[in-house]
């Protein structure tokens, strides 16, 4: 026994569909919950999905999307229906990867459904009901009768009975109906049409259709051939003259175009009212639409002001790193201006090393160490200013290397002083000399020790700065980065 799962909230659908079913042949699995719709296809593996995309709880193409991607119902044969979808909704998701088998609008007649069941299940899933035999009522006296009956039915006035029963006795091969009657009738539409006809008939006014017509304007089609009742009772007479009782095969065919003509009436008021719901369905659309572009808009100004304020805050960070960088450049100018001035110390050192250098060799070479000292002290300043970013934390180890040098010529310098004092008891002549020089060392000393300490000062100052400008420009780059997710995201 083949199995059928209908997702749908409509259950006048699922009562429609089991009728149309064989029983003993197919079992109707019926469900309105979208949510569990992919559990109970997994539980039942059904031959075939019928799945409604107006769900209560989820949206139907999510269901559809979940089933085809299950690898246990992913082969089940999916049809989808919607009375809200059109045509291009349903090409749109025929072009996605998990795609329905089959889209169908509802409503669906009961011919329309049975195709469906017969594409998927087969034929001997679909029950088919025979036409009844014709009763006796159909002899030759009450043809006229019911002629009359059918085509005054569905007709208000004199003036319109004669157009509606053209309508109703046009053969099917004579209609530019795009569905034709079945005469085999296999999905019972004979026997339903003939019961919707007489609970039809008696109510239909023309005149409300062409008030709805001019509401809503049908496309145009070229008019129906006309058959006048006058030429169908002369058929019928020339058939009736030769036997004095209508022949069953007479009786039947004016039973049919009773039966069609009943048929017609009701699917002009089926597709006037379907033209309705199609308008209104179109001016929603149209709503939503304007709404839409509404929001659209109104989206847009709002990602252009706050493109303006980004753009603003970009302006007044360059602004700021431009202040930065011409501070970073003066104290760059300032250290070189220092280093002029140790190096115009250093030529005045050498000018007084000179002098003496004779008779002070080994002052001469502690003076000769203390200037190396100090080319290498501004050879550390000129590479402190090249990798400054880069070699802070061996720029303060050099540093500190400086100072236990600086403290080593300390003790030198005070024992260079203890010799000069020794050289005053034993050159009186050379003690003015020395104590001059002491002094001019003592001044070079102080120098040095508040060139050294600006420095330190400036370095702390610039790594500060460093700092702060590296805290400046990660902020920078995490607002532009926003902005520019922003503005992607906005795009898409």
């Amino acid at each position: 026994m083949k199995t059928l799962l209908a997702i749908d909230p409509d259950a006048g659908f699922h009562a429609k569909v089991k009728e149309l079913l064989k029983p003993g042949q197919v079992e109707l699995v019926s469900t309105d919950n979208g949510a569990d719709a992919v559990q109970l296809a997994m539980d039942v593996s059904p031959d075939m999905v019928i799945l409604n995309l107006e769900l209560k709880d989820l949206n139907g193409f999510l269901v559809c999307s979940s089933l085809k991607k299950n690898p246990k119902t992913r082969d089940i044969p999916l049809v989808i229906t919607s009375s809200d979808k059109t045509e291009e909704d349903f090409d749109q998701h025929r072009k996605l990867k998990f795609r329905a088998d089959s889209y169908a609008r509802k409503p669906l007649s009961a011919k329309e459904l049975g195709s469906l069941l017969i594409d998927f299940l087969g034929a001997g899933a679909v029950q088919t009901k025979k036409a009844e035999p014709l009763g006796a009522d159909f002899d030759e006296e009450n043809i006229d009768k019911l002629l009359d009956s059918t085509f005054t039915a569905f007709s208000t006035d004199g003036s319109q009975s004669q157009e509606e029963a053209s309508i109703s006795s046009d053969p099917v091969e004579k209609r530019p109906e795009e569905v034709p009657a079945d005469d085999d009738d296999e999905f019972n539409l004979e026997m339903e049409l003939k019961e919707e006809g007489e609970d039809f008939a008696p109510s239909v006014d023309l005149s409300d259709l062409e008030e709805d017509e001019e509401e809503l304007p049908l496309p145009e089609e070229e008019p129906a051939p006309r058959v006048e009742t006058g030429d169908l009772e002369e058929e019928a007479g020339e058939k009736a003259e030769p036997d004095i009782k209508t022949s069953p095969e007479d009786a039947f065919k004016i039973n049919q175009l009773k039966q069609e003509g009943q048929q017609k009436a009701v699917q002009v008021i089926t597709l006037q009212k379907e033209n309705e719901f199609l308008k209104s369905e179109n001016r929603n659309l149209l709503m939503d639409l304007t709404s839409l572009k509404a929001d659209i808009a109104e989206r847009e100004e709002e990602l252009a002001q706050k493109k303006e304020v980004i753009e603003a805050e970009s302006t007044a960070i360059k602004a700021q790193l431009e202040e930065a960088e011409a501070e970073v450049s003066a104290a760059k100018a300032s250290a070189e201006e220092q280093a002029q001035k140790s190096r115009e110390m250093e030529t005045r050192l050498n000018e007084a090393t000179e002098e003496h250098t004779r008779r002070h060799q080994e002052l001469e070479a502690r003076n000769l160490k203390l200037e190396e000292n100090i080319d290498a002290l501004q050879k550390e300043n000129q590479g402190l200013k090249g990798e400054m970013e880069q070699n802070l934390v061996s720029h303060q180890e050099s540093l500190a290397e400086l100072n236990r040098q600086l403290l080593s010529e300390e003790n030198k310098v005070q024992e260079l002083e203890t010799t000069c004092q020794e050289l005053r008891d034993s050159e009186q002549s050379l003690k003015e000399q020395a104590e001059s020089i002491s002094r001019e060392f003592g001044e070079k000393e102080s120098m040095l020790m508040t060139t050294i300490e600006n420095l330190t000062k400036n370095t702390r100052g610039l790594e500060d700065e460093l700092k702060s400008n590296r805290e400046k420009l990660k902020h920078l780059a995490d607002i532009l980065k926003s902005a520019a997710e922003e503005v992607d995201a906005s795009e898409s």
